[in-house]
């Protein structure tokens, strides 16, 4: 700008949610396990844990509260590797298990069984469909609907081409037997 010159920066804040501009989710991840773990194990600190409420309680505090906080922004993440997906199962688990005051070694299955909680991949891929579902019902006239149309669109003519929020819905639908196209 004028004399100066202005460096491009590899990450910015957008709607609250760090983004890199190479779409790569590492420090995303990282900050999710990061809150998933403090949130829950905070809110042990102030005398709401597992040996003063039963599970159950702890597991609709723990949905109500800790995971829309951890997954703030999850809708957005394009691409989980498997990578991903095991750092935030085992930040997940660890906080299953503590509700439960199970040993860390106890089965993973076993814990999220016992009071019917879904690995958390589950839970980004519920509020990626909740999202998709807000844009299905926006009103028509509006830009964000147009502008979702149109993505719509350009990923249905070339779905190899195009990266983002549509491809991996599209592999959720499919994941969940729900896709009908």
């Amino acid at each position: 700008m004028g004399e100066s010159e202005v460096s491009e920066s590899t990450t910015y804040t957008h709607i609250g949610v760090p983004c890199d501009k190479y779409h790569q989710l590492d420090e995303n991840v990282q900050i999710c396990c990061t809150k998933l773990r403090q949130t829950y194990f905070g809110i042990n600190e102030y005398g709401i844990s597992h040996k003063a409420l039963h599970s159950l309680t702890m597991k609709k505090l723990y949905n109500t509260i800790v995971l829309p906080r951890a997954l703030y922004g999850s809708e957005l993440w394009n691409e989980l590797q498997e990578k991903h997906i095991s750092s935030l199962e085992r930040a997940h688990k660890a906080c299953v298990k503590h509700m439960q005051n199970m040993p860390t070694n106890t089965r993973t299955d076993v814990a999220l069984s016992c009071i019917a909680v879904y690995p958390i991949e589950t839970f980004i891929d519920r509020r990626k469909l909740l999202f998709l579902g807000q844009l299905c019902h926006t009103d028509p006239g509006k830009r964000i609907s147009i502008l979702f149309l149109q993505r719509l669109v350009k990923f249905m003519n070339s779905p190899s081409t195009t990266f983002g929020f549509l491809p991996d819905v599209y592999i959720i639908l499919e994941k969940y037997s729900l896709n009908m196209l």
